[in-house]
């Protein structure tokens, strides 16, 4: 029996604005559209386990969107728990998470800059840059609510900031930001997981195999030396729009590097430790990608997890035609994968040379 969704208005006590400014942001937009019911999202059997995940499937008006509380609620109660046990010297019963978070390590006693870079894995100044570039206001300086919500950000979950400066730029490859209310986010539906690719034909996979290695070269050196390297690589995490292009939508778990002093020839490569049986596993150190020291990770990444047949699972690029197709993809997905015989970079080159071959 199918169940048919309904679509509501979201439960304003979700957005925890009373929380502010320990929340993602208040974009005026956005919030009068939620508030208002302008957003409506949809409530039924087949969202539930994303509900308790913090996920939301609507519209706004007529346009898909999704709302994303980037954590559940034991992830926030924690959130809350840890600024005021931060700001306050007796632990009382109740806290006032708005009033406490002034005084909290949310709100460093550095510049705004130095607050970012101090709470990235990997400093970076041209990404400090670009997010005060991005708030500050018409006197050309970040409020200090506004340097509190970002700084919430970057140590809750990233990834209103990280699309806050790539989205645009990289329009192709990630989801559109639409904005913040509180404690929610709300971005572009791109449409279905690429897992739901699995069964396309032949040629369809080959060519979003190769929108995934753009993807993947471009992430890895960006035009103002940044690598962007992505932790969480599965199918789930990618998903098709209607031209095309496959977007990263979950952008918690890539870790965001200054490559400006890092020569680009690799150093050293990634290397597999995962058992040949295990699936979607990736092995790598966080601090080699800061120092670049394994800038073949995106390759790895990509062809691991999504596109060869690893642990008997099925690749993007499962069951090629017989003959010199398959003998050669399996040669190059092998060294993309463990880099045996050739550079990641040299077999991913050559991959993407023969996939342009099959696509025609």
């Amino acid at each position: 029996m199918m169940v048919k969704s309904r679509l509501h208005v979201l439960d304003d006590s979700l957005l925890q604005l009373d929380k502010c400014p320990a929340c993602f942001g208040i974009w005026e937009s956005v919030c009068q559209a939620i508030l208002s019911g302008a957003i409506e999202v949809k409530d039924n059997y087949f969202w539930n386990s994303e509900s308790v995940k913090g996920v939301w499937y609507g519209t706004w008006n007529s346009l898909p969107v999704v709302l994303k509380q980037l954590g559940h609620g034991g992830e926030l109660a924690t959130l809350d728990q840890e600024i005021c046990l931060n700001a306050t010297e007796t632990v009382t019963k109740y806290c006032n998470v708005h009033e406490k978070v002034w005084r909290s390590f949310l709100n460093p006693a550095v510049s705004f800059k130095s607050a970012v870079m101090q709470f990235m894995e990997c400093p970076c100044e041209q990404f400090a840059s670009l997010v005060e570039n991005k708030l500050k206001n018409k006197m050309n300086v970040v409020r200090l609510d506004q340097k509190i919500m970002a700084i919430t950000n970057l140590h809750f979950n990233q990834e209103l900031l990280f699309l806050q400066v790539f989205s645009e730029r990289y329009s192709n490859f990630l989801p559109a930001l639409y904005g913040a209310c509180g404690r929610v986010i709300v971005v572009e539906y791109v449409g279905p997981s690429l897992s739901s690719a699995l069964d396309r034909p032949w040629q369809e996979r080959v060519k979003l195999s190769i929108k995934l290695i753009q993807l993947a070269r471009t992430f890895t050196r960006t035009e103002d030396n940044m690598a962007l390297y992505m932790y969480d690589v599965v199918m789930s995490n990618f998903a098709l729009d209607n031209h095309g292009n496959v977007k990263l939508i979950d952008c918690e778990h890539v870790l965001i590097a200054d490559m400006s002093a890092i020569n680009h020839t690799y150093v050293s490569k990634t290397e597999d430790f995962c058992a040949t049986d295990h699936f979607q596993c990736l092995t790598f150190v966080p601090q080699d990608l800061c120092r670049g020291q394994a800038q073949d990770h995106n390759y790895y990444a990509i062809c691991r997890n999504i596109l060869a047949a690893v642990g008997g699972s099925r690749g993007l690029l499962h069951s090629p035609p017989d003959g010199e197709i398959k003998s050669t993809l399996k040669y190059l997905l092998y060294n993309c994968v463990y880099s045996k015989e050739m550079s990641r970079e040299r077999a991913i080159d050559k991959l993407e040379k023969q996939l342009y071959r099959y696509a025609r």
